[in-house]
């Protein structure tokens, strides 16, 4: 279980890969991520990683954050179990932007945005993410979702479009 709640500052990370090719196993099968701050990362894949890659249960909470990011190429499965959460304004549950040579499998539920809500008389606002789930690099062994994508308030649930950059 890894987790990084450093609410006082932005741009926190539970995991970042950087520094170059990267080749093994990362699997958080059974592990959780949760960060807070805002535009932080729940994961972030920014160097060429070979292997499979499995993530489980990763929450952000911080305006702009996202759970999950891979935006260098990925040679191997990528699967999503558990919840992968960015129930914030302005948040990603998932995006993509290199290409991942192999499946890409949603097995949880990805969610973004935050829908109006009411608690003792106190109402707080929806709030628009960016996406749930954005796919914008070529996945050569196709997506697979047998999970739930779910947008709130607005919010894009998923979109599959060529993009080398976050919305």
């Amino acid at each position: 279980t890894s987790s990084a709640t450093n609410s006082d500052g932005p741009a926190n990370y539970g995991i970042r890969l950087t520094g170059g090719p990267v080749s093994g196993t990362i699997n958080l099968s059974t592990g959780s991520v949760t960060v807070s701050g805002a535009n932080s990362f729940g994961v972030s894949i920014e160097s060429p990683f070979t292997g499979a890659l499995t993530l489980n249960n990763v929450t952000v909470s911080g305006s702009g954050s996202t759970a999950i990011s891979i935006s260098a190429p990925v040679t191997g499965n990528v699967t999503l179990t558990g919840t992968i959460s960015a129930d914030i304004g302005n948040g990603t549950g998932f995006i993509s932007t290199a290409t991942i040579t192999g499946a890409l499998a949603n097995n949880g539920t990805i969610d973004a945005g935050v829908d109006q809500s009411s608690t003792n008389g106190t109402v707080s606002a929806a709030e628009t993410g960016r996406a749930a789930m954005l796919i914008g690099g070529n996945v050569t062994g196709g997506f697979i979702n047998t999970g739930t994508v779910a947008g709130a308030a607005g919010t894009t649930a998923l979109l599959v479009q060529p993009t080398t950059a976050a919305p």
